[in-house]
C-alpha cells in the first residue's frame, strides 16, 4: 500500500519536529501581536496609539530586511536563528518589565528592537 505524500513526510521525525516548534513560534507570535496591541489600547485608549504599534511592528522589516538578509547570508544558519531567538527572548523580557511599568513608549522601543533582531532569523528558516 503506498503512503500518500504528506505520511511519507510526516515520517521523519527531524520534519515533525521542525513543524511542530514553526507551530508553537507562530503561534507564539500571534499571541504576542494581540497582547501588544491590547496593552497599547488599555495603556492610552487610543486608536491612534494601536495603529503606531502596528507600524512599529512593521516598519523595522522594511527598513532592516535586506541587513538581515545579508547577515543570514554571511554567517552560518544556526548561529545566525539561535543568536537572533536569544535577542529576541532578551527583549520579550524587557517587554514584560516594560509592560508592567506601563510604559507605552519604552514598550514599543523595545518592540522595534526585538523586530531588527528578527530580520535576519527569517531567511535562513525558510528551506
Amino acid at each position: 500500500m503506498n503512503k500518500s505524500p504528506v505520511t511519507a513526510a510526516l515520517a521523519h521525525r527531524d520534519l515533525r519536529l521542525l513543524l511542530a516548534g514553526q507551530a508553537a513560534s507562530q503561534t507564539g507570535d500571534w499571541l504576542y501581536s494581540v497582547s501588544l496591541l491590547a496593552f497599547v489600547y488599555e495603556q492610552t485608549g487610543s486608536p491612534t496609539w494601536v495603529a503606531i504599534a502596528g507600524i512599529v511592528r512593521l516598519l523595522p522589516y522594511l527598513l532592516f530586511g535586506t541587513l538581515g538578509g545579508v547577515l543570514a547570508d554571511r554567517y552560518e544558519r544556526r548561529s545566525v536563528m539561535i543568536s537572533s531567538d536569544l535577542v529576541r527572548a532578551a527583549t520579550m523580557f524587557a517587554l514584560a518589565l516594560a509592560a508592567l511599568a506601563g510604559s507605552v513608549s519604552v514598550a514599543l522601543v523595545i518592540v522595534a528592537i526585538s523586530v531588527v533582531a528578527a530580520t535576519p532569523y527569517q531567511p535562513p528558516s525558510r528551506p
